[in-house]
């Protein structure tokens, strides 16, 4: 039987509580890229890097427009020393009643006690279909 090197447990352990909310995992200089394009405030971009703040801006104004707040649950994680690999599921019904309901591959790497680097997957077509492509930020997205 193979033995789990403590630090990849721990690497896989921190990565489970960041995908559980707790985004003070997150390095403050942390690099994050995301596939989907984010019209949701603050950013309206294509595939983007972003900032902690950003996403953690774009996570509130996800719950502040939902009926119940967005969950991603881990349905597999893949961890190798410093890197951590999820396949996840993510859930949020809207205020208008649609569903945010996307999959995702999530990519961390782990520096100590912080998530320094995690580039997300997702079905980019499902963010555009729901929310718009963030070309006109005058109003707010079709599903909020």
């Amino acid at each position: 039987m193979a033995t789990i090197d403590p630090a990849t447990e721990r690497n896989r352990e921190l990565v489970q509580r960041f995908l559980l909310g707790d985004f003070s995992l997150l390095a403050e200089d942390a690099s994050i890229w995301l596939a989907a394009p984010l019209p949701l405030p603050p950013l309206s971009t294509v595939a983007a890097w972003v900032t902690r703040d950003q996403l953690i801006a774009m996570r509130d104004w996800l719950n502040n427009n939902g009926r119940t707040q967005y969950r991603i649950k881990a349905d597999g994680i893949t961890a190798e020393g410093r890197r951590v690999a999820v396949e996840a599921a993510g859930h949020i019904e809207l205020e208008s009643g649609d569903v945010y309901a996307n999959q995702y591959h999530l990519v961390f790497e782990v520096d100590g006690d912080r998530i320094t680097h995690m580039r997300e997957y997702s079905d980019t077509n499902l963010v555009v279909t729901l929310f718009g492509d963030g070309r006109d930020r005058d109003t707010l997205p079709a599903g909020a």
